[in-house]
């Protein structure tokens, strides 16, 4: 009697491994917060994770897999089919490259939503053939929020536009970034020309106040005169006027958090409060003259 023994301690133990080793991939896409997915070359669903059948209006993967079955990834990707065939070709052409589709899908319902088609081919051993591997990326509310930024930006850079305060907008080193009508309607600045990014470090005029706006924390007002004769007349920014005036300057210092260098850094608020000097000096004359009076 011949016996033959074998040691399958190894095998076991490979076989325990590589069933948590599948475990834990399966796990791990399971619970992914993106949608994931294989596919054979024709676009027979072969897995797709709970996400995925949540992004398209399923209530699991087990009815999504069934109901779309006989239709394939194409029906139910793409609102333009010949774009789907074209990117799924693109796909199965170059095995292991991945590819980025930003689209419109279709969910369930018919409705359609914006998202980003991460898609790879590779060839699979089981099959002998071409499967593909794919994420996707429901890009809905970061676009309904891109849209509402938009929205408030526009809503903003109209305010900002149209306010009857004359308001100059500064980075760091006090260039000019933007101003609004009212600015040009204070400085009398004639239709077609504009103030040029220097214009704030090279005007005499606010020179004398730069200081006070670097070292504005938060918020600050200046009161100073304002001598337009002091002025430099150029092609860009011809000044008529030479009067002098009483200007009244709010500082407030922007939040840019010490990044993003090309964001504004200082809003300059002004106002031309001459008359309203004028009426406190004559108001002052008054009640000097009546304490004389008495």
């Amino acid at each position: 009697i011949i016996c033959l023994t074998r040691n399958s301690t190894h095998y076991v133990l490979s076989k325990k491994a590589l069933s948590e080793s599948e475990f834990q991939y399966r796990s791990m896409f399971d619970l992914a917060p993106m949608g994931v997915f294989r596919s054979s070359a024709d676009g027979k669903l072969y897995f797709a994770n709970p996400a995925m059948a949540e992004m398209f209006g399923y209530e699991s993967t087990k009815e999504y897999l069934s109901l779309t079955a006989d239709r394939g990834i194409e029906s139910m990707f793409y609102s333009n089919l010949d774009s789907g065939r074209e990117a799924l070709d693109k796909v199965k052409e170059t095995c292991g490259k991945w590819f980025r589709f930003e689209m419109e899908l279709m969910k369930r319902d018919s409705t359609m939503f914006d998202a980003v088609l991460h898609l790879v081919s590779f060839h699979s051993p089981k099959f002998e053939d071409v499967e593909l591997f794919g994420f996707i990326e429901d890009l809905s509310q970061q676009v309904t929020s891109e849209n509402q930024l938009e929205s408030s930006q526009n809503r903003f850079s109209q305010l900002f536009l149209k306010s009857p305060t004359a308001t100059l907008l500064l980075d760091k080193q006090l260039k000019v970034q933007d101003y609004n009508d009212a600015l040009n309607n204070l400085f009398s600045v004639p239709d077609g020309a504009s103030l040029h990014e220097e214009f704030f470090l090279d005007d005499p005029n606010f020179k004398l106040v730069h200081e006070s706006i670097y070292s504005t924390i938060d918020s600050a007002t200046i009161t100073f005169q304002y001598d337009f004769s002091k002025v430099i007349s150029n092609k860009t920014y011809p000044v008529s006027r030479k009067d002098v005036i009483d200007l009244e300057m709010t500082i407030i210092q922007l939040n840019t958090n010490g990044h993003d260098t090309s964001l504004s850094a200082f809003a300059i608020l002004l106002q031309d409060v001459t008359d309203k000097k004028q009426i406190q000096n004559q108001l002052i004359q008054v009640q000097k003259m009546e304490a004389v009076g008495r």
